[in-house]
């Protein structure tokens, strides 16, 4: 079972047996780390006592109460409350537990902000879009040196703001020349470097602007 999502500013990779939150590693228990693996990858079933039990601590008779108490340990780490849970539901009658995080409405209809990459428009939706390399993100960059998980972008239409944070410990973050170590507010015609990846922020109120390509690509302008 490999495990590769984000959620709510959090990234979860299996493999590499990481949680990042906004940058920074979050320190699990194994076991816990385990746990939470089997309900993200679950959702938005429940996952039953018995089955965690038997994926957890495998050919060994545990009591409800070590299980109980790694849900504990897991929703201290996630910042989660039991009484009003983000993350980890318990289902009643002792039935189990389940992942029940639910990413915010975004706003319908054409993407007030976007970045331009080879000649492409990419569309960033109102609250948080993961950039990166990986396919798990909200905006894919298919280049070498783009990290898996290189940067947030937090847009918000009502305001007009829109805000980019340096997740990547590998590759670099430049806004306009000026490297950004752990956010920047971003402006319409800013460019923006992840590691050798040339790209252009826009806002849609700008159509009526020729936009610029990525400097690699040499073919000219485009427009939105």
């Amino acid at each position: 079972m490999v495990v590769r999502e984000t959620f709510d500013g959090f990234a979860l990779d299996s493999e590499a047996r990481t949680l990042i939150r906004d940058g920074a590693e979050v320190r699990v228990r194994s076991k816990a780390f385990d746990l939470l693996c089997v309900l993200v990858h679950r959702r938005p079933r429940v996952a039953t006592r018995e089955e965690l039990g038997s994926l957890l601590w495998p050919g060994v008779t545990v009591t409800s109460a070590s299980l109980d108490e790694l849900v504990k340990v897991l929703r201290r780490a996630l910042s989660d409350d039991a009484k009003q849970p983000r993350y980890i539901k318990t289902h009643p009658g002792g039935r189990g537990f389940s992942f029940c995080w639910q990413p915010a409405e975004r706003r319908t209809g054409p993407a007030e902000f976007r970045l331009l990459w080879q000649g492409r428009i990419l569309p960033l939706a109102d609250g948080s879009n993961l950039v990166g390399r990986s396919d798990s993100c909200d905006v894919v960059i298919a280049h070498d040196t783009v990290s898996r998980r290189h940067a947030m972008i937090r847009c918000d239409s009502a305001t007009g703001e829109a805000v980019i944070e340096h997740l990547s410990t590998v590759n670099r973050t430049v806004v306009s020349g000026v490297i950004v170590k752990t956010t920047r507010q971003l402006v319409s015609g800013d460019a923006v470097e992840l590691g050798s990846a040339q790209l252009e922020f826009r806002r849609a109120s700008d159509a009526t602007k020729t936009l610029k390509t990525s400097r690699a690509t040499g073919h000219g302008s485009a427009k939105t």
